[in-house]
């Protein structure tokens, strides 16, 4: 499977989820969320001193993030022309470098050529853009193909040997981008085919395929000087010029590693191994005719494959250096040597190459030689949480992609500088009744030297200092900071023991600042181990059965430590079915308690298919105590506490039920099986309650659940036993604290979603202290309070408005309007003892024979309200307009010059030019004068032509002042806005409120503006649902800004209302400056719907969905805004999501139904964003479940093997199929000494044979095999 939608998608809920967890001096820290789905991060150099990276999301949108800010403006966006089905899509970006002088970036991705046939075969591209100079964006008129320039649906039509790289499977589409010392580019390919054996893999075998390696090529694509196949007479532009080195499966990702000198490729493998390999020139990593150093049997009959398997394939043969099996993880995912040269971590963490896993969440560190040996590899860290990328920053910051938290994430060098302390103690302080054979585990703070540990152990017979001491074996394991001692012999019954803890120093010298000490009293009670007693009546599969081991293929002891999908076992018994063996239960002991499954030692996931037993035997009489379901590699271990008579013989057994299914894929462990005796039996560990209780609602988001339990629990158990989900199923990752003698868990989870639904299940997997399984698991589910009506403060021209009522020209977020004088301050005015004034409509005409020019300073009266006065100003010359001006109140004076130009007669004309229907239109031309051959004649001292009478005034205003025109306030005079509300006198307007808000705010006054006449009382109201009104009191120009808040609880409206002051209307604009509703944080968020779906499928069945979003003002979202993923759940039997289809633009779109081979069901999406970093969005969705008839398959023999599908045991079997899936129906040909004969229902079919399941009336389709 390939890693962007085969691990990356269709994997997500097998992702092993929890807390980050890195050694004791790390930390990591958030550097930007993506809404989508990201693959990639390339660091540009820095900008104001400050990091900056682009971010590819699979869909083809890259993002560029500054100072872990996620810009919202994209920094290219190629989704009209990326394919994202399924494991296609936009994999990886490079920045070159020498960016800065040549500007170039590149990208790869898979090619869409039809948007009709997304599914259908494609090809991928590498292609060249230039940036613009700041490196902001990307800029699409620069983009050059520089691989893959040859397109279409998958290569079926099209030589191998063109610039093509094909994908005609939905999987191992494309991999990384990289550079090596010479600025070459590195790429990586994958092999384009499907999951299964499928011929196209071959390709990875072809030096002239681009698919399935690792090639090396200019920024122009071609084959450079070094590459091992460009040899003479190869030009530079044939693809076997271009490969540096083949047989690469999915190679995800590649870096080049300075100290090897050769690059680094981390490769997602098949069915059983992943790798990270060094790569020379001429490297065959021998995909697909082997996968590791495992030959793969269905690929050996390919000439290709002959040729490798002999020694004579293309390049050199070279086995992984580092790998590792599916037992440990599933998906190969980033890469990155950390050394001085691009970190700061310390000494003895630098120079190793640092490698992550996707599925499992770890990350681990390997040495490796100049000779390309593997010299060292350690566990480094885990629960990354689905790491797909990872890079170091021009400071020295090693980033890295967490594709299930869509988050990028800095791992930061933070010492713990606190000293170690004990967490908790196994028995607990105080316990009463322990088991005399118990041992001693404590858990610390931090990793600490074994030296400190083992001289400051002390275990003393007694309450005080002075009892005998103890004599054990002390461990630690440093990767979980747990310490074990193990007492020499059994303790003493009904006796007190005291343990002190001194002198703990971390790696770093901290000594703990104070001492531990802990008590504990034993009874009459003990526990043993069923692998310390004698065993009886051993039946061996393959191998002889292991003794606290996994058993291994055939030899003793070649087994590993019992692991069950990874909690690990000390103690227990491995087998190979067919195996049983027996015990005889010591005296006194009525408890047998334990976990089996398959052991993690089985690398294929899809392997194991076992039965296992629990029997006794007592006086004559057989019981089965336990009898599993199907085992399988991915089930969860089975957990018990069964009673047991003393002196019984018990028996495990395990048992096949898989046809062709390999003993050594069927190892069968039994982990901590113990028989508990004497006094020590009581009654097992139990759920005594829950807080939150069982169905709270309005459940504080901070409140960390609890679980109280009848008696102590042991901490190693919690985290397997204890699932914590959301309402989506999800896991929800928490850290155990233990309160209360360690009977009080509480789960540290951090702050939970609003007004969501979570459960909390206690599995049979938690243990008491003692060791108990707990009897009986429960669950309970809370739902978590609604989110507070604040936190969000919403621009109040954001919010929909309903309505207004008086004047309506009000104005939002109009920043020339939203300023108000300061308290104390008033208008400039410029006062004029020569010019004219006009009053429209008005033409007033000059002589002018023998002027050159004519100068003035233009507006509306400056006493004339900066809300009125709209007029227009003509110049004419001869009669003809040479030129024009719009004025209003509040425009300021304007120096106006006319030349004249031998013309006889100057003419101005002042026109209402529409506004309010007020008697202001007064144009005022200060100064205004022409100049004649040198000599000064003043417009309001000559007589016009034309003109004089009512509304012409010279030399003075319409109210006999002086003329003055409006000029800007004094630097400093005004309060400026940058948003809000301007509003007149005598009018209101509703706004709609986003859902629940608390409060208005809103800063008042006076617009400057109106400063003449200013005079108002502003008044905010909540209305509809809760009424609160809020006045001012009567405000003039001269105040200044005042504060106004107003309560908004339980309203839905918001009602401004501006009322006029002493002096009545008189035009009056008043301000809301910085006007902000406080509202809960999802006020912002579209609202989605789905339109009605089928509840029910059938395979073919085509399926159409549809949606629309509004925003929160309830208007239609442009349609690019509509983005639908549809998931498709299934389970075989692990549950997981494959990606099915996803993409955005769209109302409408269908899908038709495959045959996936399980039982499945899908889940159609609608999403929506109003802003583009992803903040406030809103997704629904709905189910659409498979339409079911059971299948039967049984025998005329009782007991004997069938398979319905993907089950199989005795009959008869039973499963759900989907309705027009095709199934496949089989019988062994022989078992226990019988041989098939025919099927009842048609005699001429074989033994095995395929059928489609029909719906026309039947509720059951039932096949008999008869044997004889």
């Amino acid at each position: 499977m390939g890693l962007v939608a085969g691990l990356v998608v269709a994997c997500m809920l097998l992702i092993v989820s929890g807390f980050p967890d890195f050694p004791d001096q790390y930390e990591l820290k958030s550097c930007g969320k993506i809404p989508g789905f990201p693959t990639d991060l390339c660091f540009l150099p820095p900008a104001n001193g400050k990091d900056r990276f682009i971010v590819t999301q699979k869909d083809g949108f890259v993002f560029l993030v500054e100072n872990c800010i996620v810009k919202a403006i994209p920094f290219l966006d190629l989704r009209n022309m990326v394919n994202d089905h399924h494991d296609r899509g936009m994999s990886a970006c490079a920045v070159h470098p020498d960016w800065s002088t040549n500007k170039l970036v590149f990208f790869l991705y898979t090619f869409e050529n039809n948007k009709n046939d997304r599914e259908g075969p494609k090809t991928a591209q590498v292609s060249r853009f230039k940036t613009n100079a700041m490196g902001t964006l990307a800029l699409k008129n620069s983009m050059t193909v520089i691989l893959g320039s040859v397109t279409g649906s998958g290569c079926e039509k099209i030589p191998i040997t063109r610039d093509v790289m094909c994908t005609e499977s939905f999987t191992h589409a494309n991999g990384g981008l990289n550079w090596d010392p010479q600025k070459h580019l590195l790429v990586t390919t994958g092999d384009g085919g499907g999951n299964g054996a499928d011929n196209l893999a071959i390709r990875a075998q072809q030096i002239d395929s681009l698919n399935g390696k690792l090639l090396r090529v200019d920024i122009n694509g071609r084959g450079v000087q070094g590459n091992p196949f460009m040899k003479q007479g190869v030009g530079a532009a044939a693809n076997r010029a271009k490969v540096w080195g083949l047989g690469c499966r999915n190679p995800w990702r590649v870096v080049y590693d300075d100290v090897l000198k050769m690059p680094l490729v981390a490769e997602v493998g098949w069915s059983t191994w992943e790798e990270m390999n060094p790569v020379r020139a001429g490297s065959n990593m021998g995909w697909p005719c082997w996968e590791a150093r495992t030959k793969n049997g269905g690929f050996s009959n390919f000439p290709e494959c002959r040729a490798f398997n002999s020694g004579n394939g293309p390049g050199r043969r070279f086995d992984p250096v580092v790998f590792w099996n599916h037992a440990e993880g599933a998906a190969a995912s980033a890469l990155l040597r950390i050394s001085s040269a691009n970190s700061d971590w310390p000494e003895a963490d630098q120079d190793w190459i640092y490698y992550t896993d996707y599925v499992f969440g770890w990350m681990r560190r390997a040495k490796i030689n100049e000779r390309l040996q593997l010299t060292n590899v350690q566990k480094f860290a885990s629960d990354l949480g689905g790491p797909v990328s990872m890079k170091s920053s021009p400071s020295k910051e090693i980033h890295y992609i967490s594709l299930a938290a869509r988050e990028i994430r800095k791992i930061l060098y933070k010492p713990n500088t606190n000293p170690p302390e004990v967490e908790f103690i196994n028995p607990p302080d105080g316990a009463q009744g322990v088991e005399y054979t118990t041992s001693i585990k404590i858990t610390l703070s931090k990793n600490v030297l074994f030296g400190s540990l083992k001289n400051g152990f002390i275990m003393r017979q007694g309450g005080n200092d002075n009892g005998n001491l103890v004599e054990g074996k002390t461990s630690f394991d440093k990767s979980e900071d747990i310490a074990t001692f193990v007492p020499s012999k059994p303790l003493q019954k009904n006796t007190q023991y005291t343990i002190t803890l001194t002198g703990l120093r971390d790696e770093q010298g901290r000594t703990m600042t104070k001492n531990f000490r802990s008590s504990f009293k034993t009874g009459a009670g003990f526990a043993t181990y069923f692998s310390d007693l004698e065993w009886l009546n051993v039946k061996n599969g393959v191998g002889p059965m292991e003794k606290d081991l996994s058993n291994g293929k055939s030899g003793l002891k070649d087994g590993t430590k019992i692991a069950i999908r990874g909690e690990t076992f000390e103690k227990g018994v491995g087998m190979n079915p067919s195996a049983s063996v027996s015990v005889k239960v010591p005296d006194s002991c009525k408890k047998l308690s334990g976990t089996v499954g398959i052991d993690d030692a089985v690398t294929k996931l899809d392997d194991g298919r076992s039965i296992v037993q629990v029997l006794q035997r007592f006086n004559g009489i057989r019981r089965v105590l336990l009898t599993s379901g199907v085992l399988t590699r991915v089930s969860d271990g089975l957990s018990f506490n069964l009673d047991v008579q003393p002196g019984a013989t018990v028996t495990l057994t395990a048992e096949i039920t898989g046809l062709n299914q390999r003993v050594n894929r069927n190892r069968v462990s039994w982990g901590d099986m113990i028989f508990r005796c004497g006094a020590s039996i009581k009654a097992a560990p139990r759920v005594v309650s829950f807080i939150p209780s069982v169905g709270q609602t309005n459940v504080n988001v901070q409140r960390d659940p609890e679980i109280k339990f009848s008696q102590p629990i042991d901490p190693t158990s919690v985290l397997v036993g204890i699932k914590f989900r959301d309402s989506g199923g999800n896991t929800v990752a928490f850290q155990a604290r233990f309160a209360e003698g360690s009977t009080r868990v509480i789960l540290g989870a951090g702050k939970l979603e609003y007004n969501s639904r979570y459960s909390i299940v206690v599995g049979e997997a938690v243990r008491g202290a003692d060791g108990q399984r707990i009897q009986n698991g429960r669950t309970a589910s809370f739902t978590t309070v609604l989110p507070p009506p604040s936190g969000l403060m919403v621009k109040v021209e954001q919010l929909k408005i309903l309505g207004s009522n008086g004047r309506t020209d009000y104005t939002l977020g109009n920043q020339s309007r939203l300023r108000v004088l300061k308290q104390g301050m008033s208008g400039v005015r410029k006062t004029y003892f020569r010019g004219i004034q006009l009053k429209a409509p008005k033409l007033v005409e000059y002589a002018v024979q023998g002027c050159g020019s004519m100068w003035a300073q233009v507006g509306i009266e400056g006493r004339v309200d900066a809300l009125d006065g709209n007029a227009k100003l003509e110049f004419l010359l001869d009669s003809n307009v040479v030129k024009t001006m719009v004025l209003n109140g509040s425009t300021l004076a304007q120096n106006v010059f006319v030349s004249i130009g031998g013309k006889s007669v100057l003419g101005i004309r002042a026109s209402i030019n529409g506004g309010n229907p007020f008697d202001f239109e007064y144009v005022a031309l200060g100064g205004a004068r022409l100049n004649c051959n040198g000599e000064i004649r003043y417009l309001g001292a000559m007589v016009p032509r034309t003109g004089r009478g009512p509304g012409y005034y010279a030399n003075k205003a319409w109210n006999g002042g002086l003329i003055t025109l409006r000029t800007q306030p004094p630097p400093g005079s005004l309060v400026n806005y940058k948003s809000g509300v301007t509003q007149h006198a005598q009018s209101s307007i509703r706004f709609e409120l986003p859902g629940r808000c608390s409060k208005f705010i809103s800063k008042v006054g006076v617009s400057y503006l109106s400063q003449n006449y200013g005079e108002m009382m502003f008044v905010a109201k909540g209305a509809v649902g809760a009424t609160s009104t809020c006045p001012t009191q009567i405000m003039t120009g001269g105040d200044g800004p005042a504060l106004l808040q107003c309560p908004m609880l339980g309203a839905t409206n918001l009602l401004l209302n501006v009322l006029p002051g002493r002096q009545g209307v008189k035009h009056d604009l008043g301000v809301w400056g910085d006007a902000v509703v406080d509202c809960e944080a999802s006020a912002l968020n579209p609202r989605c719907s789905l339109d009605d779906l089928p509840k029910e499928f059938v395979i073919g069945q085509k399926i159409t969905y549809s949606g629309k979003c509004l925003n929160h003002k309830g208007q239609r979202m442009q349609i690019q805004k509509h983005c639908f993923e549809v998931p498709l759940h299934h389970c075989d039997p692990n549950c997981h999501t494959h990606m099915f289809t996803q993409g955005c633009n769209r109302l409408r779109n269908n899908f038709t139904v495959p045959d996936h081979g399980q039982t499945f069901s899908f889940e159609v999406k609608l999403t929506a964003c109003t802003d583009a970093a992803g903040k406030f969005c809103h997704t629904v969705s709905k189910s659409i479940e498979p339409k079911l008839r059971k299948v039967a398959v049984t025998s005329n023999q009782d007991g004997f093997t069938v398979t319905a599908d993907s089950r199989t045991g005795p009959g008869p079997v039973e499963i759900d199929a989907v309705v027009g899936a095709l199934i496949t129906v089989s019988a062994p040909r022989v078992q226990k000494g019988k041989t098939f004969v025919k099927w009842e229902h048609n005699p001429s079919l074989k033994n095995t044979f395929t059928v489609k399941v029909r719906d026309q009336g039947v509720l059951q389709q039932t096949y008999r095999a008869e044997y004889s």
